[in-house]
């Protein structure tokens, strides 16, 4: 049971010190704590609710654009049905200008809610704002660990792409109070 765990500390080790100071203390005991905890934040992503298909990996580099406009995603591997707000937040802190998200989140978020129910979603699962934007802070766990297994345990990425990735997801995490609502989740408030 303490394998996958054991190499996620490794993996954030390995980045750690290959990319000092790129992973601040805070979020590095963040990712810690999350990983030790994975089976408690796995069973609030897999709560009832709407489910929609999600990529789980849909940064700007899997999305291609042909010329009349038409974008494309490819790169399927870890597609899987899962809360909507997986994907908003994986894309937003990967492919998203950190600097500009700030100002314009919330309504973006807002936006895919408004989306989920014009295409159809049922009324009834569709997630208010604010648990949204529960899910939306606790969902950022998946990209941090993501870049931090990606970047420092396989060459899946090189150190331009782990450090470009790491400080817009870093500074997300950050931003959204992701600490804070892993707390709220592990001492039983939510």
């Amino acid at each position: 049971p303490f394998r996958g765990k054991l190499v996620a500390l490794f993996t954030h080790w390995v980045v750690r010190r290959k990319l000092p100071g790129l992973i601040p203390d805070d979020v590095a005991q963040l990712f810690d704590i999350a990983v030790w905890n994975w089976h408690k934040v796995q069973a609030f992503y897999e709560r009832p609710g709407l489910k929609t298909m999600v990529h789980g990996d849909s940064h700007m580099g899997n999305f291609f654009f042909k010329p009349d406009g038409t974008v494309g995603t490819f790169d399927f591997q870890v597609k899987s049905e899962e809360h909507p707000i997986r994907d908003v937040v994986y894309f937003l802190s990967c492919s998203y200008d950190h600097e500009k998200l700030p100002a314009v989140e919330k309504n973006l978020v807002r936006f895919y809610l408004a989306e989920l129910a014009r295409l159809g979603a049922p009324a009834d699962e569709i997630p208010t704002f604010d648990q949204a934007w529960l899910q939306y802070r606790l969902h950022a766990l998946s990209p941090l660990y993501a870049f931090v297994f990606s970047g420092g345990f396989s060459n899946l990425m090189d150190s331009h792409q782990t450090v470009c990735g790491l400080r817009r997801i870093v500074s997300l995490v950050q931003r959204v109070d992701t600490a804070g609502a892993l707390d709220d989740l592990l001492s039983g408030k939510i």
